[in-house]
């Protein structure tokens, strides 16, 4: 069964220029995926102390009937100004390319007291913020708000005092495009990021003091305390949803996130370093030479990967492979046969490679990471197999956690290189 992210489609440029459309109208071609988006938003528990539902204009109406077909509660339409007979109230909006306006019917909204809104696509929170006005003037309860898809960077749930639950969530989907200067400076910051975090990859492999004397690992330990910290802490740091409309945890392991940032920083170094260590060999052609060369050549690919070949900082794609992925940018990873079916497989092997068999097997070829940084590749290695496993198995999928772990991937190949040219065992 396809991912739910693959069936969303972004058209550029439409309704007008500058607007990244998402288009969720393939899902509904997929019955098996639709049918369990349906029941994942039929479960919410906004829903169940809801009375009815009411769903938005247009494409609004094809889940909201679909939930309340499910969760066998009655449903109410939100319509564009002129459509609805009878009485209606009618509130105006602004939406990201234009104004417009929706309509309830009056009637409909005497027959019960609480809400659950329900839209396809939740953006800068017009659509929704008017149904919300309506009810208001109305003395209606608002209990949340139900969307397939969010762009997070639009803020649009900051207008809200009510708790909104999306499905898939996607960053950096401005209304405007970004100059090539903007982004040169948000480089900048997400550079200073990047050597914050690596000043402590030294320290991990320590001594550890306790009680009943020292303890002195063979690995390092930075991969255990990175995850501690990110799911011990970040996931429940407060204010992340009054700050930036979502929580810490779900901005670092967003997509185009600040650990995605980290991973391009650390593989384009990686690349020079690598390169260096090439170049500064004196035989070219043996094999330990030629892996470094390789390592160079793949860490470069993947920072071009990273940032869609340059797509993220100046906009410009080629339309003919953007069409193809699934994300709907200019990368090779996310092209549909290698998304689907090599992708994780490719993770799993590599750093299982990395991790445990290189260092094992091939103990007089140092361009393969030492054991002390197994724990980088290993825990990566883990992630997507049991990730796998979970798609195949028929219990609940466990959450996308990709980027959080990915980092660790980059650190490690970043330290491996690093470690090599300072000839500093991490």
């Amino acid at each position: 069964m396809k991912k739910l992210e693959q069936l969303i489609t972004t058209y550029k440029d439409f309704p007008k220029k500058g607007i990244n459309f998402k288009d969720v109208l393939e899902i509904i071609q997929e019955p098996e995926v639709f049918n369990e988006l349906i029941l994942k938003m039929s479960s919410s528990q906004i829903l169940k102390k809801s009375e009815a539902i009411i769903s938005i204009d247009a494409r609004g109406f094809i889940f909201g009937s679909a939930i309340a077909l499910k969760s066998s509660k009655p449903m109410i339409v939100a319509r564009k100004e002129g459509k609805l007979p009878g009485e209606t109230i009618t509130e105006k909006y602004k939406l990201e390319y234009g104004e417009n306006s929706l309509s309830i019917q009056k009637n409909s909204l005497k027959k019960y007291n609480s809400y659950t809104i329900v839209d396809d696509l939740l953006a800068t929170g017009g659509t929704v913020d008017c149904v919300a006005k309506i009810l208001k003037r109305n003395d209606k309860k608002i209990l949340g708000l139900l969307t397939v898809v969010e762009l997070v960077t639009l803020k649009g749930r900051s207008k809200f005092n009510f708790p909104v639950e999306s499905s898939i969530t996607f960053w950096f989907e401005f209304n405007f495009k970004l100059s090539i200067w903007d982004n040169i400076f948000n480089l900048k910051i997400k550079y200073r990021i990047l050597t914050f975090l690596t000043q402590y990859h030294n320290h991990m492999s320590k001594d550890i003091k306790t009680p009943f004397g020292k303890i002195t690992p063979g690995v390092s330990l930075f991969p255990i305390y990175y995850l501690l910290f990110i799911y011990g802490f970040v996931y429940i740091f407060p204010y992340g949803k009054n700050l930036i409309g979502i929580s810490w945890f779900d901005w670092l392991r967003s997509e185009d996130g600040p650990l995605e940032w980290v991973q391009f920083f650390e593989y384009v170094f990686s690349s020079l370093l690598a390169f260096w260590i090439f170049i500064k060999r004196k035989k070219k052609k043996e094999i330990n030479s030629l892996i470094w060369l390789l390592i160079a050549l793949l860490s470069l690919i993947i920072a071009g990967e990273e940032v869609s070949w340059g797509e993220r900082l100046t906009g410009i794609g080629i339309t003919s492979i953007s069409d193809l992925n699934v994300q709907g940018e200019t990368n090779f990873h996310n092209l549909p046969f290698f998304h689907n079916y090599l992708l994780d497989p490719v993770f799993e092997i590599s750093c299982i490679f990395l991790g445990w068999f290189g260092w094992r097997k091939f103990k007089n070829i140092d361009a393969f990471p030492n054991k002390k940084l197994s724990l980088y590749f290993l825990f990566v290695a883990l992630f997507y197999f049991y990730f796998d496993i979970s798609w195949a198995s028929t219990t609940e999928q466990i959450r996308n956690d990709q980027e959080i772990f990915e980092f660790l991937l980059s650190s490690g190949i970043f330290l491996h290189c690093w470690g090599k040219i300072s000839k500093t065992e991490f």
